[in-house]
């Protein structure tokens, strides 16, 4: 039997930035190629609002009210692509935003987003979107700095933009010196099924970042909820005077909303900041925003410029009580009515994995559904798919490509098996360890499960073929192809999805 022992194992390197970013390339023909050139910012703008497909609408006198959002918008031209197995990649660091009001540094926020990226064709620019909401009247600055990774060249640009009308600090006058500054970054999209994960693997779902601009420390409280779906998330701290704080938070689900949420659902995203003196509650800010729940159903692998494929790995439920009634199905195929895992030798781990493909093919009949435009890579748009969860799977006898691979993944993780999900262009399929620590790696194409003509070992020889092909690509790191290894998820904090 065929075996790969050199599979590109990829460990977990989890990068996450509080706030926004959208990343996009858009692609020249070769009229429009040229020889390198400087590495330019050629449009820098603040926007009300930026799509996903680069549309933006900028405000043309770049006058925002207070706590309105304000999207920074700029276009980066010259970054230099290298070619590589008849791909173009680009490799492209926002290096630091920086905030001034009258001339003095606000905020600053350092390795904004470092981003690599392959595609079919050379690119013309870069473009990359923030936002930001600020709460005070006055005259801003913002100032960037891009670095082409790839030349170790680099750019800055500097632009302004104004806040107008009344501020919506509250604070009475004889409390003017309690000079206090609050800006907040968040995700319109909220995952919810994976949820639990902000505040674990990632940082928290909201940043609040609050500066004390007064010689005098001060206490501070920040409640922020998304209505409807969260409980209140608070806290309070102390700020030293000319200090400046973050605070993170996520605010937790409310008991059972999950399943409130078989479709999207709009809501609204409530911040309020407080200061504390005599036991009194004093507004400094209060805001709120429009945002989106997702569905439970709905699987995030891209989101504004982030990769989040990994979290594949949460669709994986070993501990799902279907997949406990599919052992109990299962078991008669196997001698003595146990699956004992990695306790057998090689041949028994097969053994065990062809009774398994059999009692989903025989048993449960599950069948092949194609999914139109199913995609598990970035191409300047979020990618987020409507998949079943395993038990779902079972119940329907239907899948496609990814739900029938996480769900043979949840069964060998059950028998702790060391299970691999490969994901190529357009398609995916399962890997599992021949033996503990082995390195060795049966791979299946499970899309063959409703074929009556296909045998088990049909399906492993197409599973190896598929490999075959990835292996280079996956160990050039190419966006569209990656290796989850569902023990490296775990390991990580990525753990499975309650339903």
């Amino acid at each position: 039997m065929k075996k790969e022992s050199d599979i590109m194992k990829e460990k977990l390197a989890v990068v996450f930035v509080i706030g926004i970013v959208f990343l996009s390339m858009c692609t020249e023909t070769s009229e429009e190629k040229s020889a390198e050139s400087e590495l330019t910012v050629s449009k820098f703008v603040f926007c009300t609002e930026v799509l996903q497909n680069g549309e933006y609408t900028p405000r043309s006198n770049a006058e925002f009210l207070p706590g309105e959002n304000i999207y920074i918008y700029f276009e980066l031209k010259g970054v230099k692509t290298e070619e590589s197995n008849g791909k173009y990649s680009v490799s492209v660091k926002w290096d630091y935003l920086k905030i001034y009001r009258g001339g003095n540094l606000l905020d600053e926020k350092y390795n904004v987003l470092n981003y690599n990226q392959s595609f079919d064709t050379t690119v013309s620019y870069v473009w990359m979107s923030k936002p930001l909401s600020i709460t005070d009247p006055g005259d801003y600055e913002v100032e960037i700095k891009v670095i082409d990774n790839y030349t170790g060249k680099y750019v800055t640009a500097r632009e302004s933009f104004k806040i107008v009308g009344e501020s919506l600090t509250t604070t009475p006058p004889e409390e003017k010196e309690k000079n206090i500054d609050v800006i907040y970054y968040y995700f319109l999209k909220v995952p919810s099924a994976t949820y639990h994960l902000f505040g674990n693997v990632y940082e928290n779902y909201v940043d609040v970042e609050i500066t004390n601009n007064s010689s005098e420390k001060v206490r501070v409280k920040v409640e922020v909820q998304i209505m409807n779906f969260t409980s209140p998330s608070f806290q309070t701290i102390d700020i030293p005077g000319n200090n400046k704080v973050t605070v993170s938070l996520t605010p937790p689900l409310m008991p059972n909303v999950l399943d409130l949420l078989s479709e999207q659902k709009r809501t609204n995203f409530h911040i309020k900041v407080t200061y504390i003196e005599s036991g009194e509650e004093k507004l400094v800010f209060e805001d709120t925003q429009p945002v989106t729940m997702l569905a439970k159903r709905d699987m995030v692998l891209w989101m504004q410029g982030y990769d989040f494929r990994d979290n594949i790995a949460a669709w994986v439920t070993p501990n799902d009580p279907a997949i406990d009634h599919f052992f109990s199905v299962a078991k008669k195929y196997m001698p003595g009515g146990t699956f004992a895992g990695y306790q057998e030798d090689e041949e028994g781990v097969l053994n065990q994995l062809e009774k398994i493909y059999y009692t989903l093919k025989k048993e449960y009949k599950i069948s092949y559904v194609s999914t139109p435009n199913f995609r598990i890579y970035n191409d300047g748009k979020d990618v987020i798919q409507r998949i079943k969860f395993p038990s779902e799977t079972l119940s329907t006898k239907t899948g496609n490509c990814i739900e029938t691979t996480v769900l043979f993944a949840s069964i060998f993780e059950a028998l702790e098996m060391n299970a691999v999900i490969i994901l190529r262009p357009g398609h995916a399929y399962v890997g599992v360890e021949t033996q503990n620590g082995s390195g060795y790696y049966y791979f299946i194409e499970t899309t063959m499960l409703g074929n009556e003509d296909v045998t088990f070992y049909d399906a492993l020889d197409q599973g190896y073929a598929n490999f075959d092909e990835d292996k280079p690509h996956l160990q050039n790191n190419e966006v569209g192809y990656r290796a989850i290894f569902i023990n490296d998820c775990r390991a990580a904090g990525i753990s499975p999805i309650e339903e």
